[in-house]
């Protein structure tokens, strides 16, 4: 019998005999089709299996641009991808474009020679390449840039005259570049050649950037150079277990195949053998007989529990290779529901099981009995390191293990290095290291390999680690032997060894203390940078840094060391506290303060457009580099577009058709670009042609197949679509110049927008002269009937200049515009100016309706060229304006849902916006007080605007409150509110001395009732919460309790009459039988300022005593159970008292617990429920206390003062107000996982998709 690894010496006599071009396989897979450690190339392509989607999604990246970087973990299989996957399908494309055009019109070059010069090896490859496809082919001058170079290398791959081809080139193992090169610059360096070929337009060629994950930050070195480095990349996954069944079967199964298919040859072979002759009878005779003895056998299969066994056995986590050489993937990014497999080892695991089961035994099953036989998985990946070590003699493992140390690097990279130097720096001999290495790289040993001599020492041969996936096992096995080299060293160690090993620790100690002190630097640094980042209003920014700061801290608390210093260091644990809170205090800030949800980078020029698909699921974005860009809302590309001609067009705007089939697009070339977008499938279809000058505007009918466009030619024209594509002409073309007499002057007119109105039923132009200043812009609406347009009616010129943009409201009855003369106009269907807004010099280019709050208030929008968006309600009143953009804005859209707001910029960006009620109908100035409505889903706030405004809350999320309506209650800033016991009257007490009662499910603004007896300011007021009555305290001195007619039940005066005579604050007791006041006395006068009243007896006080705190008291509350009054003050404590006046308060140093550090305690509030207490101050928070001093939770949030808190009726949320104009709902056992998860919902689409965010942090949410 003939051993199979003969085969390849046979294959010039097969050759010859058959006189056929030879099918190329590398050696392993001539005897085996799996490659244990070697990378698959293009010749093995038959048997890669696995990636089919994925060399799809690579392949049509790198056709259509002109840089993607892709990138992995080590060990995912890159490279195996890259060339058997991706280079193997654009092969088969140019064998196929030879064969029927004579050309081969691109070529794809894979290139990973970076130990040299990098541009000389790129283009010495690229020419092999080229070469090897067309072999008489000139070579171009090698002598110019890179750029030049390739763009003269793409001339020559197609024949056809004004027409060049294309070169596609794979940047394989980027990270080595880094490596060798380090961060080189100046002129003709790869660097510099690289960022000019990639940025220079035009250029025929496409770059794929190939790079190890964990190096993915250091390709922030061309950013500089390259500005949208990131702009499209792609992350290979780990393969999954229906990739890894396919790796395992399918390969078996071709290798079948190709044994029958080589029967049948030998078969062939006979005949062709006996029509030679006797000259080559004995070798042909002897191929047929080796080809018999081979493929007689049956196919050889596989044990289904073997497939599902190795799965289980390769799976990540399951193969450990010790404490440095453990498996490739991190267990840890892998979800719990993921099944991924460590590729390497599987590969490793099935060459060895084909070896011993079919190779050695000679049988046709791989068994599962085998591998058990071997020892599993893990163990067959530990033996293929330490089985091959132990072939060494114990001086060739010592030399082995200082090899090592040069070809690995302590991050597990591998290294080319020369022998010279290596025999040098581990002083051996050039004849025992070369010994050594020509053992390691022997086909059976697969350790190191040899990567040739370098251009400046060309007679030194130079060796690297074989593949990634050994570093780790290889630096693990120089680690134990080292370990047992140090412990026979240590048995010789005697006791004086000991005491200095001692002395050693405790520098240890010191030397990991400093470490920790550097890691807190920087998280501090980052924190205090994300702090200015919450101050200058960028709190998108803010949160990234936040989550940044987290990990930081995630990863030092995880530090075995550092857990070891908390326990010998106090100190530590306390700074490990201080940093949570503040990361904890960011994140709330950042979270309350945020309404731009993520950002898309369009294009390096200006944006020109962006709109929603009708189901909100797509954007599509214009810019004027001739792209559309449609993406998800969660910020990934999903396509590029552009129109097919070689014109320096772009496109203004675009359309979805109503059922989202369909996407127009207006261009400038003057045609009408469509796609079907039809089961998600982007299709090109046929341009319309018809209009004579730019198209500024398209839009859909929404109700029938129609388009409507307009053009600076001066026209409006209409286009059916019959179901399948749209008629090659209009249907309706109206020149409006022919319409509209009041032309004034000879030149076309330009419509530059154009809107249908809800029912479809009118449509909106706007018309002006082109004329570049000083060209009022005309409204003209047209009555569509019947697929005619019919002229309605012109509005009075009120602009003065261009109008951009016109939308109807949500109802059809109303229109707004946005002109260049820096107003936005409101108008009704009959031409009446409703409102103008803005009124200033700098143009409005887009302008939209919304829709916020249960009562549907309509609300105007527009986008500016100041670079702010403007929001208006209908009386023209400025509700609030977003920041952000960093150029002038063109657009700003509303998803058809109302949730997203998108905005395009000349910035390049679009950015898309979460603006919740409060933003848009929220309180202009500080708020005083907020109630909860015993039903717990009812708020009240009352503010310094003279209003009172009620909020839902859905007793779940905390992050949105449901506008309800605005009361118009006082003349005054409203400095308090209170809801019945019932929940359906509400109370207010105001600076303009009166309180007032209303029914406020009414829609009236009418009061029920008003109590105006006092004659000074009121602080508070506050419902009985048993009888019908309700309280007031006023800076005349004097608490009032009141009839609900408006009648006065009690004044309680008998307040000692002095000054300052202020009652502040005052508090029913649960049993509404006592009413608790407190009032302002002089500072350290220690007079009586808290006093308690009897609610039905004489008006004087039943118990008074003095605070005893050293400024004025600021609140007072009743505890839940009626047995402990609480008082806050300005000096920021907070004191207990029972109701005889006996201090309760919890001291430490003498000193109240329950404390702000000085700053001003507004609000104090007993828990419903649990004996809690909720302190709201001027240091910006709100904390939660339990009655005995102990601090439970500090909420953050407010930019100012917080004037109240509250809880909710079953104790579980909390709301908090302040001089920051906001009302904020907390969870009240909020957690930071918890904000950690929000902020992760919130930027988790922006951190994945968009490329400017930097490598390391694409990764902060993977753990969230």
């Amino acid at each position: 019998m003939f051993s199979l690894p003969l085969i390849p010496q046979l294959t010039p006599i097969k050759q010859r005999l058959l006189k056929e071009k030879p099918v190329v396989y590398s050696s392993a897979i001539e005897t085996s089709p799996y490659k244990g450690l070697m990378p698959y190339c293009e010749a093995d392509a038959p048997y890669f299996f696995g990636r089919k989607k994925w060399t799809r999604i690579i392949t049509d990246n790198l056709m259509s641009s002109r840089l993607t970087v892709v990138y992995g973990t080590s060990g995912v299989g890159k490279s195996s991808l890259l060339r058997a996957g991706v280079a193997y399908q654009f092969k088969q494309w140019i064998q196929k474009n030879l064969r029927e055009f004579g050309y081969p019109e691109f070529a794809v070059i894979v290139f990973n020679a970076w130990r040299d010069d990098p541009v000389a090896a790129l283009l010495q490859k690229v020419e092999e390449t080229i070469t090897q496809i067309i072999p008489k082919v000139q070579v171009p001058d090698p002598n110019n840039s890179l750029t030049d170079t390739l763009e003269n290398w793409a001339n020559v791959l197609i024949s056809e005259e004004q027409r060049s081809g294309k070169l596609f080139i794979i940047l394989d193992q980027f990270e080595e570049y880094f490596l060798y090169h380090g961060y080189e610059k100046g002129e003709k360096t790869f660097a510099d050649q690289f960022s000019q070929a990639v940025n220079q337009t035009g250029l025929p060629v496409n770059f794929i950037i190939a790079i190890r994950e964990n190096a993915l930050a250091k390709l922030d070195f061309f950013k500089g150079s390259i500005p949208h480095l990131f702009t499209n990349y792609l992350r290979i996954p780990y393969l999954d277990e229906q990739a890894a069944v396919d790796a395992i079967r399918q390969p078996i199964r071709v290798f079948n195949q190709h044994r029958k298919l080589d029967q049948h040859k030998a078969s062939h072979l006979r005949t062709l053998t006996l029509l030679k002759g006797s000259k080559t009878l004995g070798l042909a005779l002897l191929w047929v007989m080796m080809l018999q003895e081979r493929f007689s056998q049956a196919a050889i299969a596989i044990e289904t529990e073997l497939v599902q066994t190795i799965i289980e056995q390769v799976t990540v986590g399951q193969v450990y290779l010790g404490n440095t050489g453990r498996g490739m993937i991190d267990p840890k990014t892998v979800t719990s529901t993921q099944k991924v497999i460590e590729t390497p080892y599987l590969q490793l695991v099935m060459t060895r099981l084909w070896e011993e089961d079919i190779l050695k035994r000679g049988g046709n099953r791989l068994q599962l009995s085998t591998l058990m036989e071997l020892g599993g998985a893990e163990n067959i990946v530990k033996q293929h390191l330490s089985e091959r070590m132990s072939r060494l003699s114990r001086k060739e493992r010592n030399i082995a293990a200082q090899v090592f140390q040069y070809l690995v690097t302590p991050g597990g990279t591998k290294i080319a290095y020369p022998i010279l130097q290596l025999a040098k720096d581990i002083e051996v001999t050039s004849e025992e290291l070369q010994t050594l290495l020509d053992k390691l790289c022997q086909p059976q040993q697969y350790i190191l390999r040899s990567v040739g001599p370098s251009p400046n020492e060309p007679d030194v041969e130079r060796y690297e680690i074989f593949h990634d996936t050994l570093a780790p096992a290889i630096l693990d096995w120089r680690q134990k032997y080292q370990q047992r080299q140090e412990r026979n060293k240590w048995r010789k160690r005697t006791v004086a060894a000991s005491a200095i090993a001692l002395m050693m620790t405790g520098l240890f100690g010191i030397a990991e203390y400093q470490r920790l002190q550097a890691k807190v630097s920087e998280i501090k640094a980052i924190i205090a940078h994300a702090d200015s980042l919450i101050i200058a209003n960028r709190a998108f920014d803010a949160l990234v840094e936040d989550l940044s700061a987290y990990k930081k801290f995630k990863q030092t608390e995880q530090d075995l060391s550092i857990k070891l210093l908390q326990v010998i260091v106090p100190r530590v644990s306390a700074k490990k506290q201080q940093l949570k809170q503040d990361i904890q205090r960011l994140l709330e800030l950042g979270l309350v303060s945020i309404n731009e949800r993520n950002r898309l980078i369009v294009s390096e020029q200006k944006v020109l457009d962006v709109t929603f698909s009708h189901d909100g699921k797509w954007l599509a974005t214009t810019s004027k580099d001739g792209q559309i860009k449609l993406w998800d809302l969660q910020g990934k590309l999903i396509q590029s577009l552009s129109e097919d001609n070689s014109e320096k067009s772009y496109f203004w705007r675009t359309s979805f058709s109503p059922d989202d089939q369909l996407l127009a697009a207006a261009s400038t070339s003057g045609k009408i670009n469509l796609w079907s977008l039809k089961d998600n499938q982007i299709k090109k279809l046929k341009s319309l042609v018809g209009h004579q000058g730019w198209i500024f505007d398209v839009k859909f009918h929404p109700t029938q197949p129609i388009l409507a466009s307009v053009s600076s030619d001066g026209t409006i024209k209409l286009w059916r679509f019959n179901g399948e594509e749209f008629q090659d002409k209009p249907i309706e073309s109206v020149d409006v110049s022919e319409i509209n007499q009041k032309n004034r002057t000879n030149e076309k007119p330009v419509i530059r927008t154009l809107r249908f109105s809800p029912d479809g039923k009118i449509l909106a132009t706007a018309t002006d002269n082109g004329k570049t200043s000083n060209d009022p812009g005309i409204i003209t609406l047209w009555i569509f009937k019947d697929n005619k347009l019919k002229l309605l009616t012109a509005f009075p010129e009120k602009h003065n200049d261009w109008i951009w943009d016109i939308n109807f409201s949500h109802d059809g009855k109303m229109l707004a515009t946005a002109s260049r003369d820096g107003t936005v106009k409101l108008w009704n269907l009959e031409g009446q100016e409703l409102k103008s807004m803005g009124e200033h010099n700098v143009p409005f280019t887009g302008v939209n309706f919304a829709i916020y709050g249960q009562k549907k208030e309509i609300i105007v929008i527009g986008a500016s060229h100041d670079k702010t968006i403007k929001f208006w309600n209908l009386e023209g009143k400025e509700l609030t304006t977003l920041k952000g953009h960093q150029s002038a804005i063109w657009r700003a859209i509303f998803s058809s849902d109302g949730k997203t707001l998108a905005s395009a910029s000349e910035d390049g960006t679009v950015k898309l916006w979460t603006l919740n009620d409060q933003d848009i109908l929220g309180h202009k100035g500080r708020i005083s007080q907020v109630s909860f409505n015993p039903d717990g889903q009812t708020l009240a706030t009352a503010a310094e605007d003279h209003t009172v405004k009620l909020w839902r809350f859905d007793g779940k999320n905390t992050d949105n409150l449901q506008y309800l309506k605005t009361i118009q209650a006082h003349t005054n800033e409203v400095r308090s509110v209170d809801f019945s016991p019932d929940g359906s009257l509400l109370a207010t007490a105001s600076f303009d001395k009166t309180a007032k009662l209303w029914n406020w499910n009414l829609e009236t603004d009418k009061p029920l009732s008003t109590f105006n007896k006092h004659t000074a300011e009121l602080w508070k007021v506050e419902f009985n919460p048993k009888l019908s009555i309700l309280g007031t305290v006023s800076n005349d001195g004097t608490a009032k309790l009141w009839k609900f007619d408006g009648t006065m039940h009690r004044n309680f005066n008998n307040f000692l009459q002095e000054d300052p005579d202020k009652v502040i604050s005052l508090s029913f007791s649960p049993d509404g039988q006592k009413l608790a006041t407190a009032r302002w006395v002089r500072v350290n006068s220690k007079k009586i300022d808290v006093m308690l009243w009897d609610v039905n007896g004489l008006e004087k006080p039943i118990q008074k005593f003095p605070s005893l705190q050293t400024n004025w008291l600021k609140d007072i509350d009743f505890s839940a159970d009626g047995s402990m009054i609480a008082t806050s003050s300005k000096d920021g404590t907070v004191k207990l008292w029972s109701l005889n006046g006996e201090d309760q308060t919890p001291y430490q140093n003498n000193y109240p617990k329950i404390n702000h550090n000085n700053s001003t305690i507004s609000s104090v509030s007993f828990s419903p429920i649990q004996p809690l207490l909720l302190t709201a101050s001027d240091d910006q928070t709100v904390k939660l206390w339990t009655i005995d001093g102990k601090l439970q939770q500090t909420f953050f949030g407010h930019q100012g003062a917080v004037l109240s808190a509250t809880f909710s009726p079953n104790g579980q949320f909390i709301a908090s107000s302040g001089s920051d104009g906001k009302v904020i709902l907390w969870k009240r056992d909020l957690t930071l996982e918890e904000l950690l998860q929000k902020t992760c919902n919130w930027l988790g689409g922006y951190l994945e998709n968009n490329p400017d965010v930097e490598p390391q942090n694409k990764s902060l949410c993977q753990d969230q």
